[in-house]
């Protein structure tokens, strides 16, 4: 069995809240599959992961601000509305949380790792529902695009945050043919526990063989 002696958690909370019913159910059929190619399947109760969210959000509105502050200021319609007013929000941010948000990144890093230990990898969705439709994130400047970017996201903010490996493999289709996709996050340093995790899956599904229709 490809995945005899892995250990892969699944999340308990967090990565399994408020999802669409299809990334639900790719989840489950994963869950399905990975344990029938040898892999020991436990729940893991991955702490903070909201404000790990939150932290990594403030981190990247403000580098982002401070980078593209000269051209904003010389070339502002040169961006996108959307682009600008996210960038924008940046300028907002005082120092002194930025500085914090760095700082908690080694102790929030030590509570993951206790969590996951071990653990060779974290299954969890890549986002909560499908690719969307270019159409469903082209808002503009409309508040509600932030939400949709933010919810889109949701699920890879925390991983980047703390600077751990995580590959997205293609778990599924919607009813309309929509992509589906989760992610495999591991420890530091181990891409290749999640490249084996990951092509072990791959040979046990066609998804990432099948292709859309041209037209």
């Amino acid at each position: 069995m490809p995945l005899a002696g892995r250990t892969i958690g699944i999340p308990t909370a967090f990565y399994v809240d408020d999802l669409d019913a299809d990334v639900a159910e790719a989840l489950d059929t994963a869950i399905v599959t990975l344990a029938k190619a040898g892999a020991r399947i436990v729940p893991v109760t991955l702490p903070d992961q909201p404000a790990l969210s939150a932290a990594s959000t403030l981190i990247l509105l403000s580098e982002a601000a401070a980078f593209h502050a000269h051209w904003l200021e010389t070339r502002p319609q040169d961006y996108g509305e959307q682009v600008r007013g996210r960038i924008e929000n940046g300028f907002a941010i005082p120092a002194v949380r930025y500085l914090e948000a760095l700082r908690w990144r080694g102790p929030a890093l030590a509570a993951h790792n206790a969590a996951v230990a071990g653990i060779d990898a974290v299954l969890a969705p890549a986002a909560p529902m499908p690719a969307p439709t270019i159409a469903e994130t082209d808002l503009g400047g409309a508040p509600n695009a932030e939400a949709m970017i933010q919810r889109l996201t949701r699920f890879t903010r925390p991983v980047n945050y703390l600077g751990l490996p995580a590959v997205s493999i293609p778990a599924g289709f919607t009813a309309t043919g929509l992509p589906v996709g989760l992610q495999l996050i591991g420890r530091a340093f181990e891409e290749d526990v999640l490249l084996s995790i990951g092509a072990a899956f791959q040979r046990e599904t066609d998804f990432h063989m099948q292709m859309p229709e041209a037209t």
